[in-house]
């Protein structure tokens, strides 16, 4: 009975010990990446921490720097991500992790600072952002500086839990979410030098890019299109004496690309994103 006893309080004793020790964050603990990415172990919070503790729910949102929620990434500025936890329980504390990657590669898109209780943690080369350690508050924020142009859409992958307390997984409930941002302008760089007055559209673009003239223009113009390293990535001849010309750009892989015209004498640039 004694030993019965012994071997109970061992095995209680070592799952409070291992929870109190996750409760910093899988990534900074363990050097795990449990949110659901690709490319990881399969393991999420979901994965132990859902027996009992009621429906959890977890959301993703990213602001611009004017505070407006967004579905498009600046490319080069600084956003703000708010991951957060709803619960049809009572927990005591809440955990969560994230990570954003580009979908291209399934690597770091851009770089995360950490926001109040709050760390990041490296693993495989990925930076992971998660509690610091069992947090009273369900909303959990952090800052993001988002990628150079031309990285394509990049995808933020999250998992949390919202537990009760007593040192075991049991009794608590957890969720896992993923949220894609597509490329948007960087507003810096839109501005771009336009004596020609020609405007495109579609902007983004998936098939036919459209140019239309600026009014009274007619004629043959040169049109390149270059990526944003200036590499050409094509030339050809867009004929303005019938009005908007098109150009076919289904082929071109995501990104920003800039499309100068000119007929030597009056010169464009305009950029557009190629979804």
């Amino acid at each position: 009975m004694k030993r019965r006893i012994i071997y109970t309080l061992i095995v209680l004793s070592t799952g409070a010990f291992l929870w109190m020790s996750n409760s910093g964050g899988r990534a900074t603990v363990a050097g795990e990446g449990n949110t659901g990415a690709p490319g990881e172990n399969g393991t999420t919070c979901a994965t132990c921490h859902s027996s009992g503790g009621g429906t959890v729910t977890l959301s993703i949102e990213v602001l611009d720097a004017s505070g407006e929620a967004v579905s498009d990434y600046r490319p080069g500025e600084t956003h703000t991500v708010t991951v957060s936890l709803s619960s049809s329980g009572s927990p005591s504390a809440y955990g969560f992790q994230a990570v954003a990657l580009l979908n291209s590669n399934d690597s770091n898109a851009g770089s995360i600072t950490s926001g109040s209780n709050s760390q990041t943690g490296t693993v495989n080369s990925r930076t992971y952002v998660e509690q610091a350690g069992p947090s009273s508050s369900s909303d959990f924020s952090f800052t993001w500086t988002a990628p150079a142009a031309g990285s394509g859409s990049v995808t933020f992958y999250a998992s949390g839990n919202a537990v009760d307390g007593d040192g075991s997984t049991g009794g608590d409930g957890a969720d896992v979410s993923f949220v894609t941002l597509n490329e948007g302008f960087n507003t810096s760089l839109t501005e771009l030098e336009n004596e020609a007055g020609f405007s495109i559209f579609p902007n983004p673009v998936q098939g036919d890019l459209n140019v239309r003239p600026a009014e009274g223009t007619s004629g043959l113009y040169q049109a390149m299109i270059t990526d944003m390293a200036g590499r050409q990535i094509r030339s050809t001849t867009v004929d303005f004496n019938a009005g908007t010309a098109t150009l076919s750009v289904s082929d071109l892989p995501e990104g920003n690309y800039n499309l100068t015209i000119n007929n030597g004498d009056k010169t464009g640039t305009s950029r557009f994103i190629k979804l």
